[in-house]
């Protein structure tokens, strides 16, 4: 009795009490504050995150020549073949040795138009069909169909380009020894080594490049088979 007296005059509780208003303090309490989340810092400027990883973008373009290809693929390779084979033919005429001015033009702008307008685009086809396959198939593409092709496009165009009636451009592709055995098989001498260095060891950007450079030499061949 004494001991309760002297709580309530200090102003004390019951031990009930007491632990009472622990238990109300503790549920007052504000709850402890969550660090706040880490701002993400924001991406650095000019750079924007790739969404195919470890995919090698091509080189820009630096001269002149890749620009053009860049920017015209189809009329800059089918300039270059033209001036190729223009050229061809008529190296072949100084190579039999025909004087200068006697030289004739007709056939060399023949060869010419052909192969810009004929040739250089369906080679761009090709190419773009056999870049991703492996070399032994890209050659074996060139040898099944990409040069009995190219030989028959050319062969009839030539014709057509000549006034040669339709019968007659027929019977020349259909010729085995004068056209299979005289023309596809005597080019993949000059072709076949060309285009395993091409497949081999060129970036597929400069592949219609070689074919114009090697069909400066076919081309003089070309000139003394198909007269």
């Amino acid at each position: 009795m004494v001991a309760t007296r002297a709580r309530r005059a200090s102003g004390e509780g019951t031990p009930k009490q007491t632990a009472t208003k622990r238990v109300a303090a503790r549920s007052k309490s504000p709850a402890p504050k969550k660090p706040a989340a880490r701002a993400k810092s924001p991406a650095p400027r000019g750079k924007k995150p790739s969404s195919k990883k470890g995919q090698r973008k091509p080189p820009p373009p630096v001269g002149l020549y890749d620009r053009a290809l860049a920017t015209y693929p189809v009329a800059t390779n089918a300039a270059q073949a033209g001036l190729m084979s223009f050229a061809s033919a008529l190296a072949s005429q100084s190579l039999a040795g025909i004087p200068v001015d006697e030289l004739d033009y007709e056939k060399p702008l023949h060869f010419g138009a052909v192969a810009a307008l004929v040739v250089a685009p369906l080679s761009l086809v090709f190419f773009n069909f056999v870049e991703n396959l492996s070399v032994p198939a890209k050659l074996l593409f060139d040898l099944v169909v990409g040069g009995p092709v190219l030989n028959v496009g050319f062969v009839a165009a030539l014709g057509l380009l000549r006034g040669q009636s339709l019968e007659s451009i027929v019977a020349t592709v259909s010729s085995v020894d004068q056209f299979w055995v005289a023309l596809v098989l005597a080019s993949n001498k000059v072709w076949l080594p060309a285009k395993v260095f091409m497949y081999g060891f060129l970036p597929a950007r400069y592949w219609g490049l070689w074919c114009a450079v090697v069909s400066f030499v076919w081309g003089i061949i070309l000139a003394v088979i198909v007269v």
